[in-house]
């Protein structure tokens, strides 16, 4: 058995144990091979305090901690130290090599791929976690607050939305973060971009004088502008992510969606709300409603994102 097929099976070994007792008696078992910094820190009673030193040292953590049944453990409180210390790993930014290597697993020697959201909504649906590791309502509300941000900082909309649905009665506050679902860092950079639009009479003319003298030429685009602010949300989404092209696709799609979905109410209050009446007050030129709603829509959209680049690192999606 070469060093592969022995790390493989050492792995698959730990993945089948159910209590800690067990787990526990596998690793002593398989001690002689495997480097005896890694075990210690996953047998010592409490977490260790700083990060995993390697992939291997994490995976151990991560079934100690998430995956080993509660009645497998004796001090229930203990179990909720380990499982907080996980959700701390899953959270931070100094994990990221650890967990790239976790989801791609290039030499194929773990059981599962290991995807560190799925971790973190598991350990947030435990009651065992909640009640031995975190008993008051400000704690459980702090936990959730960090996870909803992490999970939209990454565009995970349908995580955060389903965390927020499942977790929103804790706390009267908690209803209140309903707002980071909104997207608040997406709706100012709309804004930002609507009154670059709107900063000169030139600007509010160009789309209906290109959609009168070439319609093809206005559609095309409109087309090409979405496919740049796609491409750039993939790009974005991939540096905060370590997920293959397809997730990717499918997160920035949903948050591009819903950056169209905003940046269609604004574009209809300026274009309805202020262009008209300048229009028909003060100015005599030129204005189809619909074509320069449309084309403010996409336009806000891509300028904004662009611009929110310049003035903070943070992704779009994140909450303020």
């Amino acid at each position: 058995m070469n060093e592969s097929e022995s790390r493989k099976a050492i792995f698959q070994a730990i993945s089948k144990t159910e209590s800690l007792e067990r787990f526990n008696e596998v690793l002593a078992d398989y001690r002689a091979k495997i480097d005896e910094t890694l075990i210690h820190a996953v047998v010592e009673h409490e977490p260790p305090t700083t990060i995993p030193n390697s992939t291997e040292q994490a995976f151990f953590i991560r079934h100690k901690a998430l995956l080993l049944k509660e009645d497998g453990w004796t001090d229930k409180r203990r179990r909720a130290r380990w499982q907080n210390y996980w959700l701390s790993c899953c959270l931070s930014s100094k994990c990221d090599y650890l967990f790239s290597i976790l989801a791609e697993d290039p030499f194929d020697v773990y059981p599962e791929k290991i995807d560190r959201e799925k971790d973190i909504l598991r350990l947030l649906r435990d009651e065992g976690f909640w009640e031995k590791g975190v008993a008051y309502p400000t704690g459980k509300s702090h936990y959730l607050k960090i996870s909803l941000s992490y999970l939209l900082r990454r565009y995970s909309y349908r995580r955060a939305f389903h965390l927020w649905c499942k977790h929103r009665q804790f706390e009267f506050k908690w209803i209140f973060s309903f707002f980071s679902l909104t997207l608040p860092r997406l709706w100012g950079a709309i804004i930002v971009g609507m009154l670059f639009l709107m900063s000169g009479q030139e600007g509010w003319e160009k789309p209906t004088k290109l959609y009168e003298v070439s319609q093809a030429t206005f559609w095309g685009l409109i087309a090409l502008a979405i496919i740049i602010a796609f491409f750039y949300l993939s790009y974005e989404c991939r540096k905060v992510t370590e997920y293959g092209q397809r997730e990717i696709s499918r997160r920035s799609g949903i948050i591009m969606g819903v950056g169209l979905v905003e940046s269609a109410f604004i574009s209809y209050i300026f274009v309805w709300r202020v262009l008209l009446p300048i229009q028909s007050e003060y100015y005599n030129f030129e204005l189809n409603p619909w074509v320069t709603w449309g084309a403010f829509t996409v336009a806000a959209f891509l300028i904004g994102i662009f611009l929110q680049s310049f003035w903070e690192e943070k992704t779009i999606a994140e909450p303020l």
